[in-house]
């Protein structure tokens, strides 16, 4: 959109569902959706880690909750695709922690099993 003058003036609309980037609920609703699943993981030299897999979303966002949960656990990690990795084992924390970010808590499963192998 442009001004009188003709210069780009930034509405900010949001794209997908054309409310203004104030009152946008996009982001809710797709988080909301997310079914999840985390798990534990055997790594080199008996080294666990915390899969967060099936998250559907934006790298930015995916970087934004990566960073959240590696503050709130004092933990490293990293992004691979649509999952998160964290370091240790944080199986009894990370569903408060998804929940306190907008997920919902009955779409969150923990799988004690094991699970994905990334390399």
């Amino acid at each position: 959109m442009k001004n009188k003058i003709g210069e780009n003036i930034d509405v900010g609309i949001c794209q997908k569902c054309g409310l203004p980037k104030e009152i946008c609920v996009c982001k809710d609703i797709v988080r909301e959706n997310q079914n999840i699943i985390i798990c534990t993981e055997k790594r080199k030299y008996q080294k666990t880690v915390t899969i967060i897999s099936e998250l559907n979303m934006e790298k930015s966002d995916l970087l934004n909750i990566a960073r959240f949960l590696k503050i709130h656990l004092a933990c490293g990690g990293g992004i691979h695709g649509s999952s998160i990795t964290l370091q240790g084992n944080h199986l009894n924390k990370i569903e408060d922690l998804l929940v306190l970010k907008g997920f919902d808590s009955d779409k969150i499963r923990i799988n004690n099993n094991g699970g994905i192998k990334i390399e």
